[in-house]
């Protein structure tokens, strides 16, 4: 039964190459690919703030397109960066996070800012809230490395509604080898749960990893849904709260979507963020 099943997924089946994000023990430069840390600064520039609190937002990534596997929607150069406004409230005039994009990489120690003082630091910064577990993601700077996979659909996503219908096509045709045919279209949650249908550690690891492109796994709902106007955005970076760099309980992820014409002409001002509803 399950490999029928699985074998009219495998004909139907909605795949998409995405770019998984791996932890590297190398040494980071200032300019490297890498998670936490400090983000590549000169010394005239200074981080996102807040504009009703001052606080400087968290620097969460930071991607040398330079490193990126061949692609058709990325950059061949330059430097990624995404920053999260901890302060945000939807009551306040401000923005809930920044993504920067550099686009020639100097490469001069000199000119580069390395002594910006951690604003997140409890010594350092009395107004830090002890009990406040979210006034930092991640503690450390971890150099990263990445890798071309393929990404299944998974239950979360705006496609899949689309691929359900697909997917009921498909079993229709195959109606006389299953013997649970009938019981199985009357029940509405059969094809929620994937694991019975890629029972695959691999398949499962890029699903709930942290990648570029591909499809989110949210643990929630899909924010594309929540406006008509999101409905052709994709996946321009999935951070998985899971992953052992995040010090964080909240294990729901963290994707920026955006047009694909916006990231081809490096227009990030549009992006949509799945933390902030």
């Amino acid at each position: 039964m399950e490999q029928t099943i699985s074998n009219i997924y495998n004909k139907v089946a909605q795949i998409k190459e995405t770019i998984i994000i791996k932890e590297s023990n190398d040494i980071c430069k200032a300019w490297d690919s890498k998670v936490g840390g400090k983000a590549y600064l000169l010394e005239d520039d200074e981080y996102p703030v807040s504009f009703d609190s001052s606080e400087t937002f968290e620097f969460l990534i930071q991607i040398n397109c330079n490193d990126l596997p061949d692609n058709e929607l990325f950059p061949k150069k330059g430097l990624l960066q995404f920053f999260i406004n901890h302060e945000y409230s939807f009551e306040k005039e401000d923005k809930p996070f920044e993504i920067r994009y550099i686009e020639n990489i100097i490469t001069d120690d000199d000119l580069l800012d390395y002594d910006i003082e951690d604003e997140y630091d409890e010594d350092d910064n009395p107004e830090v809230d002890e009990d406040d577990d979210n006034e930092t993601m991640i503690e450390e700077e971890i150099k990263i490395t990445f890798e071309k996979a393929f990404d299944h659909i998974n239950s979360t996503t705006i496609e899949w509604d689309s691929f359900k219908g697909k997917m009921a096509s498909a079993l229709y045709e195959y109606r006389d080898e299953l013997d649970d045919y009938d019981s199985m279209i009357k029940d509405s949650n059969y094809l929620e749960d994937l694991d019975f249908i890629l029972d695959d550690e691999k398949v499962l690891e890029v699903m709930h990893s942290s990648k570029l492109l591909g499809y989110p796994d949210n643990f929630d709902e899909d924010i594309r849904l929540s406006d008509y106007k999101y409905h052709d955005y994709i996946l321009l970076l999935q951070l998985s709260l899971a992953a052992d760099y995040f010090d964080n309980e909240d294990e729901t992820n963290i994707c920026w979507f955006i047009k694909e014409e916006d990231l081809k002409a490096l227009n990030f001002n549009n992006v949509i963020c799945s933390y902030f509803r």
